[in-house]
């Protein structure tokens, strides 16, 4: 369960305090950061994973889809490494209190791991909304987590939602039968997470475009998504080892 004192760290901070945003991940495991992102950037890598998307889905309506992109096409992401984007414009999207945070909570000077990709949440596509996991469950080491909406979401659009808190043991995956893919086999009971944490520990901010979220590898995460949305979501998604 948290505190109040914890309760209190989950509001945004501003990428220029890089002190308030290490406190804020200290404290729970997680930091929505405000101007994180030049907004500028945020249409060239939208345009950029559009043009992945369409490229892949004809190839796919040909059946020359390559099958090592198969799996990225049918969950709806792209490797930030395929994407047509020069990699000096992807790079620019880590702020550097983003770097700073890493090599704190890394310990080195942070890599991108190819598993670093845009993501794409379609509304009428319930396999694309990612379930309760964590990530240091898949990759099996500590890594921190970069995820830049391209977009305002958390109200119309899909956001995120993360369970303050949750960071200080990997918890045993409760995969559905059949499951597939690496997030699949690393989902965690609902049940389990609000019986462990408490719904009080459940943080789904509102993002405006040029925010992050900036969380650990064994931070607990989901699609948080309603009813009431209209809008799909693209988001950048770098997984620093």
């Amino acid at each position: 369960m948290t505190s109040a004192q914890d309760v209190d760290h989950r509001r945004a901070v501003s990428a220029a305090d890089p002190d308030a945003v290490a406190e804020t991940f200290r404290a729970g495991g997680a930091a929505h950061v405000r101007g994180a992102v030049d907004e500028a950037l945020l249409p060239d890598v939208e345009a950029a994973a559009e043009a992945a998307f369409r490229s892949s889905s004809a190839l796919a309506a040909e059946n020359r889809l390559p099958a090592e992109l198969a799996a990225a096409f049918e969950r709806r992401f792209v490797p930030l490494g395929r994407l047509p984007l020069a990699p000096e414009r992807l790079a620019a999207l880590l702020h550097p209190a983003v770097r700073r945070l890493a090599r704190e909570y890394l310990g080195k000077e942070p890599d991108v791991d190819p598993n670093s990709h845009v993501r794409s949440i379609a509304l009428d596509r319930a396999d694309t909304h990612m379930p309760f996991h964590q990530d240091q469950t898949i990759l099996g080491r500590r890594l921190l987590n970069v995820w830049i909406p391209l977009c305002a979401c958390g109200t119309d659009a899909p956001g995120l939602e993360v369970v303050w808190g949750s960071w200080s043991e990997l918890l045993e995956p409760s995969p559905l039968v059949g499951a597939k893919f690496p997030v699949e086999r690393a989902r965690l009971d609902p049940a389990a997470v609000g019986a462990r944490f408490g719904g009080d520990a459940l943080w789904c901010p509102e993002f405006r475009a040029g925010d992050a979220m900036l969380f650990s590898g064994a931070t607990i995460h989901r699609t948080h998504v309603n009813a009431g949305m209209t809008a799909g979501r693209m988001s950048v998604e770098f997984r620093l080892l």
